[in-house]
């Protein structure tokens, strides 16, 4: 008994440890980002890493210098991460929301099916036809408008 007992915890255990805690992608901010990339960070080069898919606009696969990438990176089972990007002075940087504190790192996302697929699901719900950088206005529904209470 004690044995099937242990064998049923470490089950469970398992399970927390593999379903536990799913990637969020943060629909504002891919709304604000110029370029959606799934990139690898190049171990030794903290502000540098290697884009090996852009999803949407055109930008140079390869290596790329972005400067406010996180110093520690979220756990990736494949070492791979979304990185919402934006242009700014020229210069690369991780996009980040105006209500996003300057004291935590920007956010980046293990490159998962998972969040691929949310992040897919939303540009395609706010494509634009000329798809300039994808920029969406989100505001609280107003109430007592025309057909509203």
């Amino acid at each position: 008994m004690a044995v099937a007992t242990a064998a049923w915890l470490l089950f469970l255990a398992g399970v927390c440890l593999t379903t536990a805690n799913p990637v969020v992608v943060s629909q504002p901010q891919v709304a604000m980002a110029d370029w959606v990339v799934t990139a690898a960070p190049i171990a030794g080069r903290a502000k540098r890493i290697c884009i090996e898919k852009i999803w949407g606009d055109s930008l140079p696969a390869g290596e790329v210098d972005v400067l406010n990438l996180p110093e520690n990176w979220p756990r990736s089972r494949n070492g791979r991460y979304l990185v919402p990007l934006s242009r700014v002075d020229g210069q690369l940087r991780v996009t980040t929301l105006k209500s996003q504190s300057v004291d935590r790192p920007p956010l980046v996302y293990p490159a998962t099916d998972g969040a691929i697929a949310q992040m897919l699901a939303f540009r395609r719900s706010v494509a634009t036809p000329a798809r300039q950088p994808m920029k969406v206005s989100i505001e609280p529904a107003h109430l007592g408008g025309p057909g509203l209470p």
